[in-house]
This record gives structure tokens, sequence and C-alpha cells, in this order.
């Protein structure tokens, strides 16, 4: 029954929406059927072709939907997907598309809109594939923790850690949704990239152009960094979409100075500051650059204030939490190593190929100084009596909008750089390069305008660019996509395992922080576990206990157990679970150990006899 509703029934939908989109009379029942029966045909050969060239999975459909209830889900969701999406794709086509041939000419031309949507669409479908998983590391396990409380309990535990609560709001309404299914806590990243690249194709596309907006999605969308975070079970999705909507707001500032615009960057600033605290300082730059707006006279002092003042009220109820957090941290904090400056740059454009990294890196601020320096006529170019003359002259008193924006864009990338640095230096290690992300999507903004605003060089450089990150970073992701697979794998494997061989009432001991942290506690709920090491002697009489390890016993380890009168015999070798290799471990007294080896003993004896 459930491999017909799989199969059949979002090939209804599709049937429905077929009619709908191209007929404007009701068809007989002779169309309806054909209808039906190429929608069953088209959808389930699609799937087919995703389940086996992308998702690699191999073996009889029908079984794999009627005994596995997630494959089948899986199964229905992706049908749907394109239950829905072709029968819109073909109108869309039918409607905007045209080819049309120049008999003169003979040139064909082929709207770069559609193009790029389908493009981006594309570049969606390579994320969207990937929630699928159940292999959680430990942060994303803490994620899951706190989504499964209630909002207020939520609140009081995210106060006493160090991040804000706005992603874990999302993440608990994703969790509640869905029922606490493995693929939507990652829907919770998703969702703020996906709006992300609907905000790209409309609103970047239609103020900065289709050359921003196609090294826009392709940036958000293939970068190693954002390949992570865009699935990542953690609030840098959401961050990052919330500080791009920050700067565009401050863009908007500087170009209308309306009221909406006023209103629009707070909010967007607040969300930011509301998830994730490097998030907050960046955009803290941006109010340093509405005091020099005041300064320079482009806006008023009344204006600043008011955002001043609003941004501070929106902010209050979560201020004294973030201070008892700055003072709690300060004291101490798990963090040990600083980043070197260079890690923090190359991050900017993360990849496999540090030449890329710092080759963009170089671009974008070649780009700006140029434009900077173009724009305020410092240097001037021009063609006279067949020669070029370049000249240097007083630079005019003001910058322009764009350029002015830019700049900012640029002054909050580094500037987080510098204060997180400085912060690790002086007081603690607090600044991690991940930290950078948020801010990233406005480096990534800046770079796009910048190669867009030049005109004579963007028809030849921008296309190179776009194939020279295509080249780089593609095969990072179908390596990437190799290794969750792969880790999944493992990961299902041995989680199955220890919920078949370890009971409710035994005990896991784990010398892997994380593993006690928070993986543990998601995968085996109802197992208790603890933190230990060599020298650990908290056992108890007709317990039986497990060592999750690291790696093989060592010769201390052995001593350990020996010392405390216990064997310990290897039941699953590497195995791999929440992002830690681990060798699972059956503890035994010895002395049940030597009777059941004399038990075999004498057994074989008799047996002999």
């Amino acid at each position: 029954m459930l491999a017909l509703i799989a199969i059949g029934l979002p090939a209804v939908v599709m049937a429905v929406l077929w009619e709908k989109l191209f007929f404007d009379k009701i068809g007989n029942g002779r169309r309806h059927f054909i209808e039906y029966v190429c929608s069953v045909l088209i959808i389930n050969v699609l799937d087919l072709l995703v389940v086996n060239y992308v998702a690699r999975s191999s073996g009889n459909l029908i079984h794999k939907i009627t005994e596995y209830s997630d494959f089948a889900l899986k199964y229905i969701c992706l049908s749907c997907l394109f239950a829905v999406g072709i029968p819109y794709l073909c109108r869309f086509w039918k409607d905007y598309v045209s080819i049309s041939i120049d008999r003169t000419g003979h040139s064909r031309e082929l709207p770069y809109r559609w193009m790029a949507v389908i493009y981006a669409i594309v570049l969606f479908g390579l994320n969207l594939v990937r929630v699928f998983d159940n292999n959680f590391w430990g942060d994303e396990a803490y994620s899951i923790r706190l989504a499964k409380m209630s909002a207020g309990e939520m609140i009081q535990t995210t106060a006493g850690d160090v991040h804000p609560p706005l992603y874990y709001l999302l993440l608990i309404g994703a969790h509640r949704l869905s029922g606490g299914q493995s693929w939507a806590y990652h829907m919770a990243s998703i969702l703020p990239y996906g709006i992300l690249m609907v905000f790209i194709m409309t609103v970047i596309w239609k103020r900065f152009g289709k050359t921003t907006a196609l090294f826009m999605v392709t940036f958000a969308s293939i970068m190693n960094t954002a390949v992570t975070y865009n699935v990542e079970v953690r609030m840098y999705s959401l961050a990052a979409l919330l500080m791009l909507l920050a700067y565009y707001g401050f863009y908007l500032i500087i170009v209308n100075g309306k009221a909406g615009a006023y209103i629009f960057f707070v909010l967007a600033s607040l969300g930011a500051a509301y998830t994730h605290y490097y998030a907050m300082m960046s955009v803290a730059f941006f109010y340093l650059a509405l005091l020099v707006m005041v300064i320079t006279k482009r806006i008023k002092l009344w204006k600043m204030l008011a955002v001043y003042l609003a941004t501070i009220i929106g902010y209050m109820p979560w201020f004294l939490t973030m201070v008892s957090t700055f003072k709690r941290t300060s004291e101490g904090f798990w963090m040990t190593g600083i980043p070197k400056v260079k890690d923090c740059l190359s991050y900017l454009f993360a990849s496999n190929k540090a030449w890329y990294s710092y080759m963009m890196l170089a671009l974008t601020i070649v780009l700006i100084i140029g434009a900077v320096v173009y724009e305020k006529r410092v240097v001037m170019i021009a063609r006279r009596t067949g020669r070029i003359e370049i000249r240097l002259a007083e630079p005019s008193a003001k910058m322009r909008d764009m350029s002015f924006w830019l700049l900012w864009g640029m002054i909050a990338v580094f500037g987080t750089i510098v204060v997180g640095e400085a912060i690790s230096v002086m007081i603690r290690p607090a600044f991690i390069t991940r930290y950078l992300y948020p801010v990233v999507a406005v480096i990534w903004l800046v770079f796009s305008v910048a190669v867009s605003r030049f005109r004579h060089i963007r028809k030849i450089a921008a296309p190179i660019l776009l194939i020279v990150t295509l080249a780089v970073c593609l095969p990072r992701y179908v390596s990437t996509c190799k290794t969750e697979r792969e880790l999944d794998r493992r990961c299902k494997a041995t989680h199955e395992f220890m919920e078949a061989n370890i009971g409710d009432g035994d005990v896991m001991l784990t010398n892997v922080s994380h593993l006690n942290w928070t993986v543990l506690s998601y995968y085996m709920p109802d197992v208790a576990h603890t933190l230990i090491s060599a020298g650990y002697e908290g056992f108890e009489q007709d317990v039986t206990y497990w060592l999750l390890w690291s790696g093989d016993l060592s010769e201390s380890d052995m001593d350990w157990l020996d010392a405390v009168g216990y064997a310990a015999t290897e039941v699953y070798h590497a195995g791999y679970i929440g992002g830690n290799n681990v060798h699972i471990y059956q503890m035994e007294k010895e002395e049940d150990v030597e009777k059941e080896q004399d038990a075999e003993t004498e057994r074989d004896i008799k047996g002999e006899i």
C-alpha cells in the first residue's frame, strides 16, 4: 500500500497541475488518464535517476519503500518536488522563454533570467539533497537538545552558553512540525539559505544586475564554507542571511533614506545580533558608518539617533544576558588557540586551493580601491592625440554612494577580524574562523558588485572568474558529498549495533568529550553515560559497562582495567558516531570471565570423553 502511494499519488498532483496550467477547458477521461500515466512515468524515472546516481542507493525499489519508512518519506518528498516543479517550469518556459532566429544574422536570443533561475535551482538542489542523513557532531547534537526543550527552557539554557536564542527558536519550530525527524533539523539551515537564494535572484538581480546575482548564488552554494553551513544544524546560515539583509538595509539608507530603509536595517541588524554575537559585532560597523554619514552630512543626526535608540530598545531584553556571557567567557572558555590572520583572510573565499582564496581577496581589494580612486578623481586617465595620459589630481570632496557602501562592507569584514583577534590576544581566546561566516556573505556581495561595476572588463573577466570558481569548488563539493554518505553509512551501522546490544540499564563509559557532552544523549537517550579517564573506579555491582574508546586500548588502559578487576572485549571495531571514531568494548568482571573460561574448558573435556 505504501509503495502504491509513493509511486502513484504524486502523479495525481502533477496531472492536476498540468490540467490547470495548460488547458482552459476541462478534459475528458481519456486525456486525464494519459496525463496521469505520463506523470507516473516522468516522476518515477526522474526519482530512479536521483536514487541511483545521486544518492547511490541500489536495490529493489518496492522493497525499500515498503520496509524503510525513512526511504519512503524521502522518495515521496522527491516525487512531490518533481510533481509541482515540472509543470511550473514548463509554464514558465511557455510564458517567458522565446527562441527567435534572425535570418540575416542567424542569431539566437536566450533570456538570461530563466537560465539563471535554472542555474540557481540546480545549485539549491545540490545542497537540499544533503539533508537526509542522521550524522550529527557535538555542536549539532547540542542544538538538537535545545530544540527538544520548551522556548522558556531553551532561553534559560542558551543564556548560560555563548549564543543568542533566535536560531534555536527556529529549530524548535522545525522539531515540533516534523516530530523530531533528522532531516527537519537540517531544514532549519536550508531554509535561510533558500530565502537568501530567492533574495539574490529577485532583489539583488534587480538592484545590482545579473553578474552580481550569478556570482552570489555561486558563492552562497558551493564555497567550502557554504557547503558546510547550508546544512549544518547551527546558526551560521541564518546569521549570514540576516547579516546580508542588514548590509542591504544599510545600502537603502545610503541611496534613498526613506523610513522603510531605516526600519528594515534595524530589524535585520537585531535579527543578526539575536543570532550570533560576532554577527552583532559586524553589524556594529554599519552603525559606526551612520555616524560618519552624519559627520559628512549624508543623513540627519536625528535619524541616526532614532536608529541607535530603536536598536538599544530592541536588544534590551537580551542585553544583561549578553553582558553576563561576555564576563563569564573572559574568565574561562573552551578555546585555547588564536587563529592566524592569514587563516582568517583565506577563510573569506575558502576553498581547497589557497591560491584561489588569496586571488579572490586580492581582486576584491584592488577593485574597491580602484573604484574609490577613480570616483574621487585621484587618478584620471584620458586619451589625447593618440597618447594615453595619466594625471594625478586633488581628490573630490565627496565619495559616491556606491563606493561608500562597498568600502564600509570591507571595513566590517576586516574590522571583525581585527576585533576578534584583539579580544583573543588581550583577554583570552574567544574567536575562531567559523565566527566569520556571517560577515563572509558581505564580502561576497562586495566582490560581486565590484566586478559588475567595471563594464569594460566584466564581459570577459566575469565569465572566466565564474568558471574558475566552479572548477575549484565543485570537486570539493563532490568529495564532501561522498565523505558525508560514507560517514552517514558508518554512523547508521554503529548506531544500529549500539541499539541492538546496549540495554537501557547499562552504562557507557567514554574518553571522548563530545560523545559524553551531547552525542550519546541524542543517539542513546535512555542509556547512562560518563566521561572517564584511566583511573576511574566508580563501578557498581550488577551493571553492564561498555567502553566507547577513541582508539585501541593502550597498555595503561589495560593496566587500569586489571586494577579494577575488569576485562574488556572489543565487540565493534572502528565504529563512527557523531563525528567521532569509536571502538566499542564490552566490559566483564575478570572472575566472571574466568568462570566462563573454566566452564568452556569443562565442556571441551566432556566432549573429548
